[in-house]
């Protein structure tokens, strides 16, 4: 009997450093074993031997477990070793149960939104569905992108909206419509340019609004597309400029320079020629805002010429405007018979240009004030001429004593709004305590904290300008519109980041996000907490996921569609990019973004949510063979 137990111990060993095949093997032999052990003897096994085999077996059994080489299937009482190969293929089929997931999802979206009361919503989820099943799906994709862009034109207004006004949630319904056929052209471009192309040459030709005003909307198409696709972005503006340049050209030149800069220089010129040729000022004042400085410019104090072809193509501006100006001046005269409207527009044209000549020629700024003297000298005088004189002969500290004075004598909304454009003209002096002195004596508080939020602001960008981020927090901790705050901070955080003091940036973002948690649960706060992910998920994946927490809690407890106000614009889901808010905790960890959002409950916020999450998910994880459309 002594020599069968060894026998066991001395199996049960090998069992530990075996492959399967010898594990397997050593059963047998055990098996066999034990039964040669009942022939040849008629003692049992007494319990303290018994005790000492479930000892080994256990001790064995924990040995055989690595977390970094082996993974326990159970097969019987066997272990198998899983290989590298395996790894992959587990992972391929979580990956192909997960898409399976996703595709289930977007046929209950589709399913549940085909007679969906809401049609911006509506048309905003079936069109991120069609973007984001193009790939599998395309001809099911092209079919709900083509539909929902013929749907755009029949939107009509709720009946509880503004109907007089024909604003819906306070945006005006054509605006509405245009900024979702832009946004639906966008993403069908990026599948098919040529059925984009049709689709706005459809619209084109079923409106029947003013040429000035298709012009508008092809150009704002044009912009919007600017980044996904370039080229068909500059064919749309060349097909404008067939008829005249329109006011907004300048609108998707400068989306061009950032991802086609010679192409929108190419273009620039081009028009800047047909304006010398045609020797037209009026013509030649809408392709100013291109060199001017963009608020990006100003906001991060960017110096516009800094780039050679952007001063290569103010150089060729300013060429032209000084040609005009000196055959102005040497004909010495004004045409008085010109329109006063024509008048303030060249006067107009000239104060925009001053800018660029003081950076590119400064000292020929004498020619344009010359000028603006000239034309200014022509105007008709204003009723309140002499009041106008009165108040220019004021020191800026006199006018203000008086414009506090007026708000002062007033009474209800006049005394509001007497007493904020006396808060901003302190701020324009730089007295930004004065400013906010007279913002806390507006009685109605929502409008009081959304102006103070703007003065706050704009003084801690400026002292942010001036080089000082300890001065700017200060002021950023003093904003109470979440949004507002959430970009001051950036701003403050930034200018951290770039003197590598990685712990004060740390502890700004845990105050920011938690100032955030504290703050009431309304649309400002769900706005606020949107701007958060959109600036710091990328960079900070964890704090993202926190917020992306902190946002589904916030809007379960908040009143997503508030009354539109005269005074500002509030927050609707339905006009937010949440594709671009959701895309960076898509693509690092689908699973978690996606279990956290199926606790939204408004029904509304959780279609665009999903849909977008979806979207994000499909486009990122591609087929290996992707079918690409032809122009």
């Amino acid at each position: 009997m002594r020599e069968v137990y060894v026998l066991k111990i001395f199996i049960l060993t090998v069992y530990i450093v075996l492959p399967i095949s010898s594990v397997y093997s050593a059963t047998l032999v055990i098996n066999q074993t034990q039964n040669n052990s009942a022939k040849t003897t008629n003692q049992s096994e007494t319990k303290e031997t018994k005790n000492k085999k479930q000892d080994t077996t256990a001790q064995s059994q924990s040995k055989t477990i690595s977390p970094t080489s082996y993974t326990q299937k159970q097969k019987g009482n066997a272990e198998t070793f899983e290989t590298p190969d395996d790894r992959i293929t587990k992972a391929e089929n979580l990956e192909k149960q997960r898409r399976e997931r996703v595709l289930q999802a977007i046929d209950e979206m589709l399913a549940q939104t085909k007679a969906f009361p809401h049609p911006v919503v509506k048309i905003k989820v079936r069109s991120f569905v069609g973007d984001a099943i193009w790939n599998d799906q395309e001809v099911r994709a092209r079919e709900i992108l083509t539909e929902e862009y013929r749907n755009i034109s029949l939107i009509k207004l709720p009946e509880q909206e503004d109907q007089k006004a024909q604003a819906f949630k306070g945006r005006e319904l054509n605006q509405l419509k245009r900024g979702l056929r832009i946004e639906l052209l966008s993403l069908i471009s990026s599948h098919d340019p040529v059925l984009a192309d049709s689709l706005l040459s459809e619209e084109q030709k079923a409106s029947t609004g003013k040429e000035a005003e298709k012009k508008m909307d092809m150009l704002y198409a044009a912009r919007s597309l600017a980044e996904s696709d370039p080229e068909m972005s500059a064919r749309i503006v060349k097909e404008t400029m067939k008829t005249g340049l329109s006011d907004f050209i300048s609108l998707p030149l400068i989306a061009l320079r950032k991802s086609a800069p010679a192409e929108a220089s190419a273009i620039f010129n081009e028009a800047l020629s047909a304006s010398r040729a045609s020797n037209n000022l009026l013509e030649f004042g809408k392709l100013i805002p291109y060199i001017l400085p963009t608020e990006e410019d100003l906001i991060w104090g960017r110096n516009y010429l800094a780039d050679s072809q952007r001063a290569k193509d103010a150089g060729a501006l300013i060429e032209f405007a000084t040609a005009l100006l000196v055959q102005q001046l040497e004909s010495s005269q004004v045409n008085s018979n010109t329109s006063p409207t024509l008048i303030q527009r060249e006067i107009i044209i000239w104060r925009s240009l001053l800018k660029i000549f003081g950076d590119v020629v400064p000292d020929k700024v004498w020619m344009v004030n010359m000028r603006i003297n000239s034309l200014t000298s022509l105007l008709s005088k204003p009723p309140r001429e002499q009041n106008t004189r009165d108040e220019n002969k004021l020191s800026p500290a006199d006018t203000l004593k008086k414009m506090i004075a007026e708000a002062e004598s007033a009474f209800g909304v006049r005394r509001d709004g007497l007493l904020s454009r006396a808060a901003f003209e302190a701020e324009n002096q730089g007295d930004i305590d004065q400013a906010l002195f007279l913002e806390e004596k507006i009685e109605n508080k929502e409008r009081m904290v959304v102006e103070t939020s703007v003065i706050l602001s704009r003084a801690s960008n400026k002292a942010l300008n001036q080089g000082d981020p300890d001065i700017a927090l200060s002021w950023a901790r003093r904003i109470g519109m979440p949004n507002v705050r959430v970009t001051a901070f950036a701003r403050v955080i930034s200018a951290f980041q770039s003197v590598r003091k990685k712990e004060t940036v740390s502890l700004l973002l845990d105050e920011l996000l938690g100032w955030l948690d504290n703050y009431d649960n309304n649309s400002d706060k769900v706005a606020g907490v949107l701007k958060y992910i959109d600036t710091f998920a990328a960079d900070d994946l964890e704090r993202g996921f926190i917020a992306l927490g902190k946002l589904v809690s916030a809007a379960n407890k908040a009143d997503l569609n508030p009354s539109p106000k005269p005074f500002r614009i509030h927050w609707y889901p339905e006009f937010h990019d949440f594709k671009k808010s959701l895309a960076p905790l898509a693509k690092a960890d689908f699973e978690r973004a996606f279990q956290e959002i199926q606790l939204i409950k408004d029904k509304e916020l959780f279609l665009l949510v999903q849909a977008s999450l979806c979207n994000e998910y499909l486009k990122s994880n591609k087929p290996k063979h992707v079918p690409k459309a032809t122009r």
